[in-house]
């Protein structure tokens, strides 16, 4: 495969979803993605299929929209008080040419900070981020619809007590 530069609108939309992300705008982040959207964080090393195995997320955009409501809605146990994020991008790549259709696939390095407050301790999540992402029917922003974003988190065997922020 031949490596083209990264289109600075596919750097923009992974830019853009971490900041909706870390500001809680969750249902402006719902809205990057396209209707067969879906979220996928293995919950072991080196998955290839969700099907066969435990994930720790294995949402489509229903059961997304379904989740951001939970967080959204001040009743979510795990979520109160809620999580301040900051994520932190880095190695964005791309890993596919366009297809046919334009799709492209991106990867990059996140680090994901979270914490819930005065005392509470700061959780780091370094994770690779993969981002399918197809060319959006409409509208300037965003030029991309998210196909399906995987998070495999680098020390995903450790146990963690809460992870309902994780998207």
């Amino acid at each position: 495969m031949s490596r083209s530069l990264l289109d600075p609108t596919v750097v923009d939309l992974v830019q853009h979803e971490a900041a909706l992300l870390d500001e809680r705008r969750l249902e402006d982040w719902l809205a990057l993605f396209a209707s067969d959207g879906l979220l996928w964080v293995p919950g072991r090393a080196g998955e290839v299929d969700p099907g066969c195995h435990v994930s720790i997320i294995y949402d489509h955009l229903p059961q997304l929209r379904a989740r951001v409501t939970r967080l959204l809605s001040g009743k979510e146990t795990a979520q109160d008080p809620p999580s301040r994020t900051m994520r932190a991008i880095t190695n964005l790549r791309l890993v596919s040419e366009p297809d046919p259709g334009g799709e492209v696939t991106v990867e990059s390095v996140q680090v994901l900070y979270e914490t819930r407050g005065v005392g509470a301790p700061l959780l780091v999540l370094p994770a690779r981020v993969t981002h399918r992402l197809r060319p959006a029917a409409d509208g300037p922003r965003p030029e991309w619809a998210i196909v399906s974003k995987r998070i495999d988190l680098l020390e995903v065997e450790r146990h963690f007590d809460n992870l309902a922020f994780l998207l």
